[in-house]
């Protein structure tokens, strides 16, 4: 007996799937030029959301958006110094004049030094909080006024697998996710009556497009070592997830940290060992 043809009883269409879509939402994405920002700008865009680019340098961020826009997405650039409570404001109003909304916020923008502890000035440890901390702080409270006048609103901060382990040399950088993602609690509560969700995403080691690792290190087997998976993450792998927390999809997830790492906060030694 030839096997039955379920094509001819499927729906026409696949309401499940309008929870995840984005259609006509705007975005800001903080740090939306490179690497894991410019990956998930362009995820956001492929789910249908209009996308601005906010970082601090104005030609990267427009050749970013150029790229975009060759693809065939609605995206726009506006240089943000995010550690500046009044570019934040100039981010909003940038996003909410060109599509009259702002839907979406992903705090992605980050700085790191790569110094120990002992090593760090007041000026590092300035810098990194005043970008990974209160850059995020700044940018929430720029666009809250326009979420909590629509009800509804998604914010999306980027935090570290590095805010629940420890690291030589990134101990200035663990610390500003671990308060991202305090942060993030925090608000959830406060802004939740608002219609407002915030979510953490908390990647563990990504890819650089721009610095591909070389498989062949030491570096990159030990850490690759230490990933179930077997492999360092690529910006797309974050993307599924973002679109999620961004999307009706999430409606009754807040405050959340959402580690993605490969399994790599699971293992206490590495998988070659016997």
């Amino acid at each position: 007996m030839a096997p039955a043809d379920d094509s001819a009883t499927l729906a026409p269409h696949l309401p499940t799937l309008g929870l995840f879509s984005l259609a006509g939402r705007v975005a800001i994405v903080t740090g939306g030029n490179r690497n894991l920002g410019l990956g998930l700008s362009r995820g956001l865009a492929g789910a249908g959301a209009h996308v601005l680019i906010a970082n601090r340098d104005a030609a990267s961020g427009e050749a970013a958006e150029a790229a975009l826009r060759e693809e065939g997405w609605s995206v726009a650039a506006c240089a943000t110094d995010v550690s500046d409570p009044a570019a934040c404001e100039r981010m909003a109003a940038c996003a909410a004049d060109r599509w009259g909304r702002i839907d979406i916020l992903v705090n992605n923008g980050a700085v790191r030094v790569d110094k120990t502890a002992a090593e760090h000035t007041a000026a590092d440890l300035d810098w990194i909080m005043g970008v990974n901390v209160r850059g995020v702080f700044h940018a929430c409270q720029a666009v809250y006024p326009f979420m909590r006048r629509q009800r509804k609103g998604r914010i999306i901060n980027i935090a570290s697998i590095s805010a629940r382990k420890g690291m030589v040399r990134r101990t200035s950088y663990s610390a500003s996710k671990g308060a991202v993602v305090a942060l993030t609690r925090g608000l959830a509560v406060e802004w939740a009556a608002d219609g407002i969700t915030v979510n953490a995403i908390s990647p563990g080691s990504i890819a650089s497009p721009e610095r591909p690792a070389d498989p062949a290190t030491a570096r990159y087997k030990m850490t690759v070592d230490l990933i179930p998976l077997g492999r360092v993450s690529q910006p797309e792998d974050i993307v599924g997830l973002c679109v999620f927390l961004a999307s009706d999809g999430s409606a009754y997830l807040t405050g959340q940290d959402i580690l993605i790492d490969g399994g790599w906060s699971l293992v206490m030694r590495p998988m070659s060992m016997p």
